[in-house]
Formats: C-alpha cells, sequence, structure tokens
C-alpha cells in the first residue's frame, strides 16, 4: 500500500520481507526519480505488515505481532504466519527526514488497512479498522470495530477509542486529504449472517461529531468503496462510487451515493453486460 503525498507529490513505500532486512520504507518523487532507496528499519523478525499511514513529518508503521516462522513451514512444526497475542504492537515513527526511528508500544490488535494519518501538534491521529487479532479463517473469537489511535510522540503512549463496535473493513478518505486532517471516511460493512471476505453496508463515519451513516445494500454485496470528488466541489464534498453483485442472480451494476446523504441511496444505478467480481481495492480517475 504505498501512499502519495497530494502535497508534495512523493509516493512513499515500505517493504516487508522473509529475510534481512525484515522491514524497510523508500521515497520516490512525483517525477519518478528515487529519493530515498529502501531503507532498513531495525526489526526483530519478519512480521506481517499490509498498510501503514503517512503524514506530513513521519512514516508510520504497526508493526502487529503476526509473524512468519519458515522453520515452522519447513519442518510441519506450526503455521507458517501465527499470532502471538502475548507480544504487544509496536508502532514506527520514522521521521521522513531520515533521522532516528522512535517506537511505541501498545496492546496487541491487527489492522489490514488505515483511512488516514496526520498530526495534531506531536500526537499523530489515526483512522482505521481495528481487529482484535490477526486470522486468515474465520474465527469465532474474531471481533472488529472501526476505531481512532492517537499516539503521543513525546509521550510514547497510545489511546485507541471505537467509533463503531462493529466489523469493517477498507476504510477510505477524500485521497486529496492524505496526510492531512479528514472529517469523513468510510468503512464496508456487513449485516449480520454475511460470509466472511463479503461486504454489503457502508458507514460514513463523521470523526467530529462520532456519528455514523449507513447504506444498507441488501443482496448486492461489493468490496471496497472509493470517494470521487465533486466538480469544483471542496474537499470531502462528492460522491462514493462502487461495484456491486447481486447475490442471487449474480449480476453487477455500479452504484453512485450522495456523499453527504448516503443513507438515501444510490442517485445513479449502472447495470452491467457481465457480473464483476468482487475485489479488494480500486481508485477512480478523471477522463
Amino acid at each position: 500500500h504505498p501512499r502519495i503525498d497530494p502535497v508534495t507529490g512523493e509516493m512513499v513505500l515500505f517493504r516487508y520481507d522473509l529475510g534481512e532486512p525484515y522491514l524497510a520504507w523508500g521515497r520516490v518523487a512525483a517525477d519518478g526519480t528515487v529519493t530515498r532507496p529502501l531503507t532498513p528499519i531495525a526489526v526483530d523478525g519478519s512480521h506481517m505488515i499490509h498498510d501503514f499511514v503517512l503524514t506530513p513529518r513521519y512514516v508510520v508503521l504497526f508493526v502487529a505481532p503476526a509473524k512468519f516462522d519458515l522453520q515452522a513451514l519447513l519442518t510441519g512444526t506450526g503455521p507458517p504466519l501465527a499470532w502471538h497475542a502475548d507480544e504487544p504492537v509496536r508502532i514506527a515513527i520514522v521521521p521522513r527526514d531520515g533521522s532516528a526511528v522512535r517506537w511505541v508500544e501498545t496492546e496487541p490488535f491487527w489492522a489490514y488497512h488505515f483511512a488516514n494519518g496526520y498530526e495534531d501538534g506531536d500526537t499523530i491521529v489515526v483512522d482505521l479498522s481495528w481487529w482484535k487479532m490477526f486470522a486468515l479463517t474465520a474465527d469465532p473469537a474474531q471481533a472488529g470495530a472501526t476505531a481512532r489511535a492517537r499516539i503521543d510522540v513525546p509521550a510514547g503512549r497510545v489511546t485507541i477509542d471505537h467509533y463503531d463496535e462493529r466489523v469493517s473493513e477498507f476504510p477510505r478518505i477524500d485521497d486529496r486529504l492524505q496526510s492531512q486532517p479528514h472529517r469523513y471516511f468510510t468503512v464496508s460493512g456487513k449485516a449480520p449472517g454475511l460470509g466472511t471476505g463479503t461486504w454489503n453496508v457502508l458507514r460514513r463515519v463523521d470523526t467530529r461529531t462520532g456519528a455514523v451513516a449507513e447504506w444498507d445494500s441488501g443482496s448486492k454485496v461489493f468490496g471496497e468503496v472509493v470517494f470521487a470528488p465533486a466538480v469544483g466541489g471542496a474537499p470531502e464534498q462528492g460522491y462514493y462510487v462502487t461495484f456491486r453483485t447481486d447475490l442471487e442472480t449474480l449480476t453487477s451494476d455500479w452504484v453512485v451515493l450522495d456523499a453527504a446523504d448516503i443513507g438515501a441511496g444510490p442517485i445513479a444505478t449502472v447495470p452491467l453486460p457481465g457480473r464483476v467480481p468482487d475485489g479488494l481495492h480500486g481508485s477512480w480517475f478523471p477522463a
């Protein structure tokens, strides 16, 4: 999950690996020039790290206790990727200027995806889809929420509060606000009884008030929903768009929702001539 700073145009990225260096980060300028080759971050082994957040001063990586074990894979003595619930999440605060990395620890949790990160003074604010633990398969002990983490960098302290206590995934903002303060973000959720990895409810979180608006798509499921800016509109004014597939007919459509009123349902629906398989992520570009 590389991220692009809309102010500088830079693309910042990270890499985790099964061998040393286990973790590294780099930077590419807007013109495609590599301005920081992959730079190692000292860590004690190979961890699954799916996403990160970017702020004006920092690259922020959440190193959760989901660890790879090649020896277990080769010998058949255990899973190649396992959750270690007795270990903390370690957060790497990596200055973009290349100075020393700071580490902050907190209680274990898992996150596949983060909506955004930004700075509030010396505090880093991160909105995310929070999971109690990492699991590749459905687990009755699994629980999820939509959450905000606040990292007090000087104090080395993390607080996490939940906006909503239901599982969610694919958090997204208006991409023009990447690394900058945002008010709204969306997540994909699900109605009770819907299967693992399938989503049919869109939720929009107002981080200023804590209100959560909702649109239930019924038997039509989708993955990540993307924000599309209104032409000439202010930041966060626009639409949400996604492909959907009807679980009953296996036909697909493309829908547009008014970002300011998702509860009203689609303002435009485009039936498609063929089924579009569920995907994880998407982006839309002006034509």
